[in-house]
C-alpha cells in the first residue's frame, strides 16, 4: 500500500502577541521528501515510530514541518506556505491508499483558529470519503468537531510528562492498517468544558493516572481502533475549547 505521511506539529498560545514564521520551523524541523525518514527514522518520535510500524507499505513522504511548542500563532503566510506545500505534494503523489498526518492538534494560525482541523479537511476534500486518513495528536490537543469529522481516526499520546511518542506513532500506523484492509470505522467525540492548570493535567499519579489506565486497555478491544481523552493546554482561547473523550471503533468484529 502507499502511505502518503505529512505533517505540521506546532502548539500555539492565543495570548501572544508574536507570531511564529517560517523561521521557528526551519530552527525545528522542515523536512521534504526523503529527508523525513533519513532525519527522523529511529528518533523518540512519533513520526519515528510510524515509519517502524509501516514496514512493508510504502511510505510516500510529503513535509514535515515541526516548531514544537512556539507560543505564538503561525503567521498567515507561514500556514499558507506549509499547508499548500502538502496539499500540492499529495496531489502530485495521487494515488495513494491512505494518508498519515502527524499533528499537534492546539494549532492556531492567523487565518484559521483551529488549523488542524482545517488541514484536515483540505486533506479530505482532496482524497475524498473512501480513502483513510488518519492524524496522530499530542496529549494536549483540542479535538474539534471538524477533525473528528475529517479523520477516520485520531490517535493520541496517552503521557504528560510525554514519554510514548513512539508507540503513539506505531499505534497510528497499525491503526492505519487496518483501515487500510478495507474496514471503515465509527467515530464518538464527547467535549469536556473544563480546562485545568499546567500540574492538573500530569497522567503519572492520582486519579488521572488511573482513568488514563482504563483508557489505555479499553483501546485492547477487538474492534477498538482508538481511544484518546485529551486534557488541552491551558493557554488556549478559541471555539469549542476543553477536555475530549474521543473513540474510533469497527461497527462489527
Amino acid at each position: 500500500m502507499r502511505i502518503a505521511l505529512a505533517g505540521i506539529y506546532q502548539e500555539s498560545h492565543s495570548f501572544s502577541p508574536a507570531l511564529a514564521a517560517l523561521e521557528q520551523f526551519r530552527s525545528g524541523y522542515l523536512l521534504e521528501g526523503t529527508q523525513i525518514a533519513e532525519v527522523l527514522a529511529g528518533l523518540n518520535h512519533e513520526v519515528g515510530g510510524a515509519l517502524a510500524a509501516a514496514e512493508g507499505h510504502e511510505i510516500v513522504p510529503l513535509l514535515y514541518a515541526s516548531a514544537g511548542s512556539s507560543g505564538k500563532p503561525i503567521a498567515r503566510d507561514t500556514y499558507a506556505y506549509l499547508s499548500e506545500s502538502i496539499l500540492g505534494k499529495l496531489e502530485a503523489s495521487l494515488p495513494v491508499d491512505g494518508v498519515f498526518l502527524a499533528m499537534h492538534g492546539a494549532m492556531l494560525a492567523e487565518q484559521c483558529g483551529d488549523a488542524t482541523g482545517d488541514l484536515l479537511r483540505r486533506v479530505r476534500d482532496l482524497v475524498g470519503t473512501e480513502l483513510p486518513v488518519i492524524a496522530s495528536l499530542d496529549l494536549h490537543a483540542n479535538v474539534t468537531a471538524r477533525m473528528a469529522g475529517n479523520a477516520d481516526a485520531l490517535v493520541g499520546y496517552h503521557t504528560f510528562p510525554h514519554i510514548d511518542h513512539v508507540s503513539c506513532g506505531k499505534r497510528a500506523a497499525v491503526c492505519l492498517g487496518r483501515l487500510l484492509e478495507g474496514d471503515r470505522a465509527s467515530v464518538s467525540l464527547y467535549k469536556i468544558p473544563m480546562v485545568p492548570n499546567n500540574e492538573g493535567r500530569t497522567t503519572d499519579k492520582g486519579l488521572h493516572a488511573d482513568f488514563v489506565k482504563q483508557i489505555v486497555s479499553s483501546e485492547q478491544g477487538p474492534r477498538v481502533l482508538s481511544v484518546g481523552f485529551y486534557n488541552v493546554q491551558p493557554w488556549f482561547d478559541v471555539p469549542e475549547l476543553g477536555w475530549s473523550l474521543y473513540q474510533a471503533w469497527f461497527d462489527s468484529d
